[in-house]
């Protein structure tokens, strides 16, 4: 019984920490409406940089599981950003926000970034409640090249281009060195917002394995790594 008792204190402890670490404090609430409204489609390639309006410690918007970004390609290596955030470090930017056509959806394109090491996120949130909904991890990148991009159409379904590496230690790309050849698949993802706020994973495409080469990530800085020429399996 008494075994019980803890469990049960340990579970109540940590449901409520995390309804706690979703819900938005007003106050951050009127910087994420402040950003301003974008008409879909939207892509990883559209200017988004220098539109930004609102800028909050990672801690102040995002749950403690999405406050990470990856110092390397395959994505095994998290930074976790601490709690809390020291002011100034570890910068939250509130990129662009999104309206379905009735208004019952909103959703925020979100960039973590320390350094060159960056995520784009997707976060979806509910104005009546102050509440953040769910997250979607939509892009990636080390200084210039990304190995996940992302595509948003007019009925605010999403489409997620990964590349998964197949070998166990590469090095593709390093800030300061060089590219390598390394192999990779390219996975599509296609998502749709559920009634309860959530990204729902709809379909997915795989693709057969190929060889990136050295020249062809020099060439393709800042440009999309998905050229078309992949086979599907």
């Amino acid at each position: 019984m008494r075994n019980l008792y803890i469990f049960f204190i340990f579970t109540s402890y940590w449901l409520s920490a995390t309804a706690q670490e979703s819900v938005i404090d007003s106050a951050v609430l009127k910087k994420v409406t402040a950003v301003a409204i974008y008409d879909l489609p939207c892509s990883s390639y559209d200017p988004i940089y220098s539109m930004y309006v609102s800028s909050l410690r990672p801690n102040e918007f995002l749950p403690n599981s999405s406050r990470f970004v990856y110092f390397d390609w395959e994505r095994t290596k998290k930074f976790h950003i601490p709690y809390p955030t020291p002011s100034g470090i570890y910068g939250c930017r509130l990129m662009k926000r999104f309206q379905s056509r009735d208004k019952q959806k909103n959703i925020i394109l979100t960039l973590i970034s320390i350094s060159d090491y960056a995520r784009f996120l997707l976060v979806n949130f509910d104005r009546e409640s102050l509440s953040i909904l769910d997250t979607l991890e939509v892009s990636t990148q080390i200084s210039q090249l990304r190995n996940k991009e992302f595509f948003i159409d007019t009925a605010m379904n999403i489409e997620v281009r990964d590349m998964e590496i197949m070998e166990s230690a590469p090095k593709p790309f390093k800030i300061g060195g060089e590219n390598h050849d390394f192999k990779a698949r390219r996975v599509d993802r296609h998502y749709r917002i559920g009634d309860n706020g959530k990204f729902i994973l709809v379909r997915e495409q795989r693709y057969k394995p190929r060889v990136y080469t050295k020249e062809f990530l020099d060439n393709h800085k800042g440009n999309s790594l998905f050229t078309g020429d992949e086979e599907p399996e």
